[in-house]
């Protein structure tokens, strides 16, 4: 699907910040698994609302997002 035709690592870019913003999620989650502590909802979402901008803006604006190792092509 050509979309995006400037950048050939956007999917590779996306899929990589996706599972990094999961697994500390995850993290996270089991961290506060045996505590009872209350989680504040709307700064959660907040912090997550702004690392997702960040993420998105350093891969589809300023490019800055490490390039992923790509199999070199042979013939």
């Amino acid at each position: 699907m050509p979309i995006f035709t400037d950048y050939d690592y956007y999917a590779p870019q996306l899929w990589i910040a996706a599972r990094y913003l999961e697994s500390i999620s995850m993290l996270g989650a089991f961290l506060f698994l045996g505590s009872r502590r209350r989680i504040n909802i709307a700064l959660l979402a907040a912090v997550y609302l702004a690392v997702t901008a960040a993420v998105l803006a350093s891969i589809l604006h300023d490019k800055i997002f490490p390039i992923p190792a790509i199999p070199l092509r042979c013939g």
